[in-house]
């Protein structure tokens, strides 16, 4: 059994197609079916069916994938293990983190980290909360920022790290910025501008539209922020954000919900993986420097 037959299995799995898995791997074609044609013969299985011109692995197939994971997983975490006994790993940590939560925790992480450990690089990569696992499962991230809900995936650890409110955020010049609470019913008729569907916000927000029997008069989904502000800062219309994000904004008020929406942020990774050190460091910091 060669390890980088496992790694043309796993790829072919992922894609559930020959050509994006080879193109993948950099490899071509033939030599992937191949690899995979000698793991079958060697432990005497068939791995891949093929139906309607897609590749889907067998039930023998799914079974040894995930033995395959184990041990692929196995020898990333020893690898990592070793050349940090060597100190020759280089000490870079890549965290995910989606793009509006990133408006007010970056400043606050950033700057602070790298001045504490100037050896320790962070790259941080936008994303959707939905494809935090994804990006997780498949390593392209070591941690992730998200909104820690109820139900927790056995796969990973988490660890909560602050808590906030999402707010009715509205132009100072508009009547409802006087409110110190706002009910769904008094903002019936206004115009709001929210995140894409899939979000954590557009996700609550609706439910909580729905409960009042009202429903909400979207004119833009964006999942940038500076969309967002431009038509609250024009009083063309409101939003939904957290309290922090507006908080220096002289113009923009951030108004808490009678019925308020209370958010915990944590972070996530993958369980049972090796961390090295400068993630551990990292996830220990992380509480103390928001």
């Amino acid at each position: 059994m060669n390890i980088n037959h496992l790694q043309y299995f796993k790829a072919v799995c992922k894609y559930n197609n020959i050509t994006k898995a080879a193109q993948e791997l950099h490899i071509a074609q033939p030599s992937l079916s191949n690899a995979v044609k000698e793991l079958e013969k060697e432990f005497g299985i068939s791995l891949l069916e093929r139906k309607n011109k897609r590749i889907s692995p067998t039930r023998e197939g799914l079974f040894f994938l995930n033995k395959a994971n184990q041990l692929l997983n196995c020898l990333d975490n020893f690898y990592d293990e070793i050349l940090d006994l060597g100190v020759k790993k280089k000490h870079g940590i890549k965290i995910g983190i989606p793009s509006i939560m990133g408006t007010f925790l970056l400043p606050r992480i950033f700057s602070a980290f790298q001045k504490q450990h100037p050896d320790i690089q962070l790259e941080f990569f936008e994303y959707a909360s939905i494809d935090a696992a994804k990006m997780l499962t498949e390593d392209v991230i070591d941690l992730a920022f998200i909104i820690l809900e109820d139900e927790t995936n056995a796969y990973f650890e988490t660890k909560k790290i602050l808590e906030t409110e999402v707010c009715f955020c509205v132009n100072r010049k508009n009547p409802l910025s006087r409110e110190r609470i706002i009910t769904f019913n008094q903002i019936k008729k206004t115009p709001i501008v929210l995140l894409l569907e899939g979000s954590y916000h557009y996700k609550v927000i609706s439910k909580k539209y729905k409960e009042s029997n009202a429903t909400p008069m979207i004119i833009l989904h964006s999942n940038q922020l500076s969309s967002l502000k431009y038509f609250v800062d024009n009083n063309m219309a409101a939003t939904f954000l957290y309290k922090e994000i507006f908080k220096e904004d002289s113009h923009i008020a951030a108004i808490p919900l009678k019925d308020p929406i209370k958010t915990k942020i944590g972070m996530i990774w993958k369980k049972n993986k090796y961390q090295c050190e400068p993630i551990k460091v990292f996830i220990n910091k992380i509480s103390e420097l928001i």
